[in-house]
């Protein structure tokens, strides 16, 4: 959709003759400011155009990457069982403990399995985080591979991850995104099991103490 701007602007002056009552229009030559304001207005709705197009675009194709990524999934594991596709980049399911994510997360630059950390306050967060650090050598070791600690100082959640450089946009890496994401989630929850609910117990002693 191409959009043509047409500056024509009038100025009404009403004058009388005897009893009745005349009109004097005149054309009013806009200024170049105002040339500039309503020319950048067109583009700017056409950007937003645009820019609404692309997303529900991206959205279909979520939905559509999810649809497939999810089978394949509940072929592994009865994690993402209970879970519906979504129009979002992410999807996720409990680990067990609230606030404790086991995400799978998509966009043009990634695919990604994750724990999100995220209990709704921070020193909490930091808190479980810390704890599972303490067992970073056999989370690790339990996974088969490294994984991304991201503490996030300056952010209230914080993660655990792997990811792999994908875009989601190109269909012909679907299959690639979703081996990794499948196999690495099926991993990830098994070495985070028993430290998770291990995390659970030391919650309960951290409240305590807070409360104290």
């Amino acid at each position: 959709m191409n959009f043509k701007v047409r500056l024509q602007c009038f100025r009404a002056t009403p004058y009388s003759m005897g009893d009745e009552l005349f009109l004097n229009v005149e054309q009013i030559i806009p200024t170049p400011d105002a040339e500039d304001y309503m020319i950048g207005m067109s583009e700017k709705a056409q950007d937003d155009i645009n820019s609404q197009t692309e997303s529900n675009q991206l959205q279909i194709i979520r939905k559509e990457f999810w649809s497939k990524l999810l089978p394949v999934m509940n072929s592994k594991s009865s994690l993402y069982q209970n879970i519906n596709t979504s129009a979002y980049h992410w999807i996720g399911a409990g680990s067990g403990v609230r606030g404790l994510g086991l995400n799978f997360v998509t966009t043009k630059s990634y695919g990604r399995a994750e724990l999100y950390i995220d209990r709704g306050d921070k020193d909490e967060n930091k808190f479980v985080f810390d704890e599972l650090v303490k067992n970073k050598e056999q989370i690790e070791r339990d996974f088969g591979g490294s994984l991304e600690w991201e503490r996030l100082d300056t952010k209230r959640a914080s993660c655990i991850k792997t990811e792999i450089s994908r875009n989601v946009t190109d269909k012909e890496q679907w299959n690639v995104i979703i081996e990794f994401m499948m196999d690495s989630m099926v991993k990830l929850e098994s070495a985070l099991k028993l430290p998770i609910k291990n995390i659970g117990e030391a919650l309960k002693s951290y409240q305590s103490e807070g409360i104290e």
